[in-house]
């Protein structure tokens, strides 16, 4: 399983230029060993997989610009028994993901573009409402006062 965690090695900055089109809610896979988990991490309680399923979070013109190599993305789980504060509901019905799942926001993180490698889909408009409102609400904004 150890060589699950070793990520690419790139040779130079010209490496992880990545001219594709990156869009708020859209489904990716990146290898799992990239993904930090820390509460399953460090209890080592964690099943890591070959690649895991995140979820596009930002949303602005960077996701678009190939001179920007990092994008900012959040865990899937299938975990949804699982459930937290900023946790975000996706049905398998609704979200093209293939059981019912969770985003996991209190794990977002940098990933480098190059290192996706599959998109998988696109979550429902109600979905991508419900991470921005819970991402200003973890940030301590209130929709409704804005």
């Amino acid at each position: 399983m150890s060589n699950l965690k070793q990520p690419v090695v790139y040779s130079s900055n010209l490496d992880i230029i990545d001219d594709r089109i990156f869009e708020y809610g859209q489904i990716w896979k990146i290898r799992d060993g990239l993904i930090k988990i820390p509460d399953a991490d460090r209890l080592n309680m964690r099943d890591e997989h070959f690649c895991r399923c995140v979820i596009i979070i930002d949303n602005n013109e960077k996701n678009i610009d190939e001179s920007f190599p990092i994008i900012t993305v959040a865990p899937i789980s299938h975990r949804v028994d699982c459930i937290r504060e900023f946790d975000i509901e996706l049905s398998k019905d609704d979200d093209q993901v293939q059981e019912d799942s969770i985003v996991r926001l209190s794990l977002s993180q940098p990933v480098l573009k190059k290192d996706l490698f599959v998109c998988e889909g696109l979550i429902s408009e109600d979905a991508r409402d419900s991470i921005l409102e819970a991402i200003l609400s973890k940030f301590g904004f209130n929709i409704e006062d804005m």
